[in-house]
């Protein structure tokens, strides 16, 4: 423990530092003078550097100007002695002008004033005031110099005019003589440098011609760099203050230096004499203690022994004050010791309140039972009011009432069921107030109840098996947010009840009010979250059951929803996608974000139907649809996206039916109009034939009639090659109606008629067909194609749609042409192989081509809707499953494919030789 020092050093130890405070408010109040005057020297000297640097400049001025004027006279004065008068003039007017030296443009001196002419003639174009009037405009100032023939610097003044160089020399002594400001014993001066630091004027005339530079002072070098104030500085290890000011249209500049000694000698004095007193005064009152020191201690010994005894608990003592003095600090000590007594009471029974407090607070947050929290609350409110009984009734929800005490029960009236501290309970027997009454009325008032005079209203006789008379009552009621959810009643405490019971009994209401609530609220969340979990894996199901793709994004466009579909297309699982941004996870969408976006700021739909991405070798098509949240606290979107390929290749082939039923049409029209002027070339033909080839009757008397001689006609004709070409029309003619009938035939799809047919001629009429088709022409002409056919001359007719048998053929034809012109044959050409044969009472078609075949993989799928191996554009992959379906579902009949990759491919069709089964 830290040793306690004496009061009389520290009234001692105080007396010095007040005296070592005053000496330090000397020394702050000296800097602080030290300062100003400083301050005030700088200005004063400021000043003075200011008018000496204006009265130079002034001087100087009036023969910068002559010059000036007398260089533009010369410039435009034709008269060379009028500018000689001229110059002399000035001269002779002039103070400070010594000589002026006319010189041409080389540099060379042509007259000189006053008259010397030694220097006539001497070439000064090297001379720096030649060079800088020669090179810029305008009056130009030299350095300061010293001439053996003058005692005061010299400086030289040089201007260009249009035949040549003016120069002025001036004598500084005027400037010197302005400087002469007397300082009696003291070491401050006043000068004028040039602009190379040179001293030009001093106040002490013995340093005007020494040429001494002051270019090492800091101040010199602001004030030739155009600053302008006072600094502080040193001139010969002197610190001191140097107050510089430019001397106008010279560059140069006026300085005022005072030692900083001279200028503070007088605050140096005054500080000396402040100190000396204050160490006197110090002094005086370490005595004056030294003398009182018994007479002033004395009553302070007393007051720390009393003060010591309410340390230890002794609050009723008191002290009697000796001297008047201390009259006002012995009421304080007796009014101080009486405060702590109470206040230590009042801190235990505060301190007894927060403990109740707290396990009231650690009690809900362990349970959430009401019956215990009761318990402990009526624990305390008993102990707490010195009461012999109490209860605490809790309102069920169910507008029901408990009541809570230690151990027993009885009827509280109303119905209500009440437990007590023993076997006792409350009673006003006889009384126009009974107990039951009284709970009620103060039950239902939800207002506090304080009463110390109750007894007057129970009667000591006739009193009801287990129920005592009340003394005194006190009741709080349990109030949460205005409603009532409970009461506190204590009875029969040892003294009468107080304001400040009241109070704490309120308190312990208040919190049974807040616990309950709370209690309450949680066993509501439980529940509340239980619905919630059943209700979130009822939803989950629904979206994870969809077959769409479900994607829910916030406003920032991270994942907040995933379901299964989304998993398996994309390959992530819920947890692996859910907060990671939308254009990383499904970066084909990463586009859409602008539609997110807009969908929410507008909390409408956006669509955008069959949008189209290339994914694995093959176009997909998808609809996407975009919900907005449409709830005020939540922004975010949901992606719905389904996959609508299957859909649109079934459009887009039933398109192509549609067109191609109308091709069919056209073709059929087209066919009959064909049909009538073919047939007429070949009757027509046939005519010709007859009537210019053949002797009969009629061509022989229509000869003999004209003159003719048929045998000659004939010799004519056979020379002419003529009934070469009407065979050659006739064949041409039979050949265009055998195409038109198969045309007729194949394009008649909607006259369905089964009928007995000739395979073989039905591969023959379909080769014809594929050999005219304009398609194949335009990629490969299928006439270069070798065809070998090996057919069954014994295969029976086959009961078959002939139609739908050509279109298997045909689609089978060119699948195989296109592919094989994707082969090089190096030593080979393209070739089809057409077979047929019976095998077990079916008809057996084989096609086989020599193209580049179909790997494994595609083998097994070839026949799959919308599956190819085509480039995109070039087919839909419904040929083969449409021809599949045609032999497999409509005829009852096989289809099947065999191929060696790189060398064949055998599609072999089988159909029921005996007719549909």
């Amino acid at each position: 423990m830290k040793k306690k020092g004496s009061l009389h050093k520290r009234v001692v130890a105080g007396l010095v530092l007040l005296s070592i405070f005053t000496a330090t408010l000397i020394f702050v109040g000296n800097a602080h003078l030290s300062k100003k005057v400083m301050n005030d020297i700088s200005r004063r000297n400021l000043g003075l550097a200011h008018s000496i640097g204006m009265q130079a400049g002034y001087i100087l001025r009036q023969p910068a100007e002559s010059l000036k004027e007398l260089s533009t006279y010369i410039a435009t004065e034709p008269d060379a002695q009028k500018s000689r008068n001229r110059i002399s003039a000035l001269l002779s007017f002039s103070k400070l002008l010594e000589m002026i030296q006319v010189m041409d443009s080389s540099g060379r001196v042509t007259e000189v004033f006053p008259a010397n002419k030694e220097q006539v003639g001497m070439d000064l174009s090297n001379q720096p005031f030649f060079i800088k009037a020669k090179s810029e405009k305008g009056l130009h100032w030299t350095d300061a110099f010293h001439s053996g023939r003058a005692e005061s610097p010299l400086v030289t003044l040089s201007t260009a005019y249009p035949g040549g160089v003016l120069a002025g020399h001036l004598n500084l002594r005027i400037v010197s003589e302005i400087t002469r400001v007397s300082f009696p014993d003291s070491k401050q001066f006043v000068c004028i440098v040039d602009r190379c630091g040179t001293v030009i004027a001093h106040s002490g005339s013995q340093e005007t011609g020494t040429g001494a530079n002051l270019l090492d002072m800091k101040s010199v070098k602001k004030g030739l760099s155009g600053e302008t104030g006072t600094f502080s500085d040193s001139y010969k290890s002197i610190k001191g203050l140097a107050s510089v000011a430019p001397v106008p249209g010279t560059g140069w500049t006026a300085m005022v230096f005072q030692p900083e000694s001279e200028a503070l000698a007088s605050i140096h004095t005054l500080r000396a004499y402040g100190l000396i007193s204050v160490m006197m005064v110090t002094l005086a009152g370490i005595a004056a203690i030294a003398f009182f020191r018994d007479i002033l201690f004395r009553p302070i010994e007393t007051l720390t022994e009393r003060t010591e005894a309410v340390s230890l608990g002794e609050y009723d003592v008191r002290l009697v004050p000796e001297y008047k003095e201390f009259e006002a600090l012995a009421a304080s000590f007796n009014n101080m010791a009486e405060t702590i007594g109470e206040r230590e009471q009042e801190i235990f029974y505060e301190a007894q309140v927060n403990k109740a407090q707290a396990e009231i607070v650690r009690t809900i947050t362990e349970t959430n039972s009401i019956e215990t929290l009761s318990r402990v609350v009526h624990e305390w409110a008993v102990n707490l009011t010195i009461s012999s009984h109490g209860i605490v009734k809790i309102l069920n929800l169910g507008q029901t009432e408990n009541s809570t005490g230690a151990e027993g029960a009885a009827n509280c009236g109303s119905g209500y069921t009440c437990y007590f501290h023993d076997d006792k309970s409350f009673d006003f027997p006889d009384s126009s107030i009974n107990h039951g009454k009284l709970w009620e009325s103060v039950f239902k008032s939800s207002k506090s109840f304080l009463s110390n005079d109750i007894g007057k209203l129970s009667k000591k006789n006739n009193l009801p098996e287990n129920h005592f008379s009340l003394r005194r009552v006190m009741s709080a009621p349990a109030i949460y947010h205005g409603e009532q959810v409970g009461q506190i009643v204590v009875v029969n405490s040892e003294l009468d009840y107080t304001d400040k019971d009241l109070k704490t009994l309120q308190v312990l209401a208040d919190l049974l009010a807040v616990a309950v609530n709370r209690i309450r609220a949680d066993q509501a969340l439980i529940n509340n979250e239980s619905n919630m979990r059943k209700l979130r894996n009822y939803l989950s199901n629904i979206i994870n059951s969809m077959p769409s793709m479900l994607i829910g994004v916030d406003i920032k466009g991270n994942i907040t929803q995933w379901n299964k579909k989304a998993e398996q297309v994309a390959g992530l699982t819920h947890d692996e996608a859910l907060g990671r941004p939308l254009r990383k996870v499904v970066p084909h969408l990463a586009d859409e974000m602008k539609r997110v976006q807009l969908a929410i700021k507008t909390k409408q739909e956006q669509v955008d139907p069959k949008r189209s991405r290339y994914e694995n070798g093959r176009t997909k098509y998808e609809d996407l649809t975009i919900y907005p949240l449409i709830s005020n606290k939540v922004e975010g979107a949901v992606i719905r996206i389904d996959d609508v390929t299957d859909r649109v290749s079934l459009e887009q082939m039933m398109v192509q039916s549609e067109k191609m039923m109308s091709v069919g049409g056209l073709a059929a029209g087209m066919a009959h109009e064909i049909n009538n002027p073919l047939a007429a070339i070949l009757g027509q033909n046939r005519n010709l034939q007859r009537r210019l080839l053949e002797k009969l009757p009629k061509n022989i008397s229509a000869a003999k009639e004209c003159g003719i001689d048929l045998d000659a006609l004939y010799g004519y004709l056979g020379k002419r090659d003529i009934p070469r070409m009407l065979e050659s029309i006739d064949e041409s003619g039979n050949r265009a109606a055998t195409i038109v009938s198969n045309m007729l035939s194949f394009s008649r799809k909607s006259e369905k008629r089964l009928g007995y047919h000739d395979i073989s001629k039905l591969m023959d009429k379909t080769l014809e067909l594929a050999s005219n088709d304009y398609d194949l022409k335009k990629e490969y002409d299928f006439r270069k194609i070798e065809i070998i056919r090996k057919y069954d001359p014994d295969l029976p007719e086959v009961l078959c749609e002939g139609n739908e048998v050509q279109q298997v053929f045909l689609n089978l034809l060119k699948n195989g042409a296109e592919a094989m012109t994707e082969k090089n044959y190096d030593s080979g050409h393209p070739c089809f192989t057409v077979s047929t044969y019976t095998q077990k009472g079916y008809a057996v078609v084989e096609i086989e081509d020599n193209g580049p075949g179909v790997d494994e993989a595609s083998r097994i799928r070839i026949f799959e809707p919308f599956f190819t191996t085509k480039e995109v554009g070039k087919g839909t992959g419904l040929g083969l499953s449409v021809s599949y379906f045609i032999i497999t579902d409509q005829h009852s009949g096989s289809m099947k494919v065999e191929s060696a990759p790189g060398e064949w491919t055998r599609f072999i069709i089988k159909l029921p030789a005996n007719g549909l089964k």
